[in-house]
This record gives C-alpha cells, structure tokens and sequence, in this order.
C-alpha cells in the first residue's frame, strides 16, 4: 500500500514574515516564518507564540503517514498542541504536556519525554480504512518520536469519518508569559535532510 499523504512544506521557499496567507495556511498573524537559529531542515522554521492558532486544509486523506517536527528553548511543560482533524474534528491529535500525549476517545496516553533546546520529529499513521495501514485496524492511529517504535495504537479521538482533510496547531499562552514554539519539516517522509541539528541560540522576534 502507497502512502497516501502527499502534502510536504519545507516553509525555506517562502517568505519571510506571516505564515497566515501562504500556501493556503490561515489564521493568526503570530505564526512567522524565518531564519531563527537552527531549523530542523534547510534554512527557515516557523515561530509561533500568544495563544495562537493556524491551520492548512489537505486533500482528504484515508490513510496514511505524516511527519513534522517541533521545538521550544521555554524549558515550560506545555504549551503546544497539534491536531489531524476531518473538517474542525479532532481525529489524531497531540499535545506537549509533561511528556508528550496523545488523545484516544476518553484518554490522554504517553509516547515520550521532551525537554527544551532539542528538535521533536513527530509521526503520525492512521487507517479510516479497512486496509490495514502499517497494522492499524480501522479507526486507530500511532505516533512516534525522532524515528523510535511506534506507540500502542490507538482509537481515534473523534471516531468515524472518511480521512484527514485539515492540519491544525495551537500555541498556548497563561499568566506566566508568553511562550514560544516552532516547527518545521511537514512531509510523509521521516527524513531527507540528515538528523536533526543540536540545538544553540534561538533568534526570538516579538510581535
């Protein structure tokens, strides 16, 4: 069975400044992109901060696998969700907590720890299809963290529907400041660029 997710963005060939209008993303103007510090590939990631929230449309997708990866210099223990959703329905969905969960109807599970200063390379795989994607039965999803075993499967947050058609992310913000977050790399492949750089200065812009 072929991969069916096609969707890859690098953001090195955009431009600098609003991610909000390029490539069909929308929502906050807080999401920029740039040269800030070491991205995980190429020469630009995204920064986001101020309880923000940007999203893409994809092409519905039945099944299928997806990377992207995500640092923080915060050193906070949350802060940063994403989601695969069908239309705004949660389906496969992932958030920085004290260690890095993930969403099944009723529950949050761990894949893995994190700490600040260091690129996460987060994959998803899911089936909305009897076919039996990467040994998913239909309606489950597993992720995993920089390339290690995949996680138990799971059932999807929101059960039922026809395939990811929206990919969705959120950057949180409480009493205790502002923080910040980046991303970078979204492609069904796990690496084309090497393994991901050690972290160093991270080049903050406030907005």
């Amino acid at each position: 069975m072929p991969n069916l997710w096609t969707y890859e963005q690098k953001f090195d060939g955009l431009s600098d400044g609003d991610l909000n209008g390029q490539d069909s993303w929308s929502g906050s103007t807080n999401f920029q992109v740039g040269a800030y510090g070491a991205p995980y590939e190429g020469t630009k990631d995204v920064l986001g901060n101020k309880a923000s929230v940007i999203q893409r449309a994809v092409i519905l997708v039945p099944y299928g696998t997806v990377y992207i990866s995500f640092y923080t210099a915060n050193g906070r223990l949350d802060g940063c969700m994403m989601s695969l959703q069908e239309g705004s329905t949660d389906k496969c969905r992932l958030y920085f907590d004290s260690t890095i969960i993930i969403r099944d109807p009723t529950t949050w599970h761990s894949i893995g720890a994190w700490a600040a200063d260091t690129w996460y390379r987060i994959g998803f795989a899911f089936d909305f299809t009897a076919g039996g994607w990467e040994g998913l039965s239909q309606g489950y999803y597993k992720a995993n963290v920089n390339g290690g075993a995949w996680s138990t499967a799971y059932q999807f947050e929101n059960p039922g529907g026809s395939g990811i058609s929206n990919f969705y992310i959120a950057i949180y913000e409480d009493a205790g400041g502002v923080y910040y977050w980046y991303f970078d790399y979204i492609s069904p492949n796990y690496s084309e660029a090497g393994p991901p750089p050690s972290a160093g200065h991270r080049f903050f812009q406030m907005f």
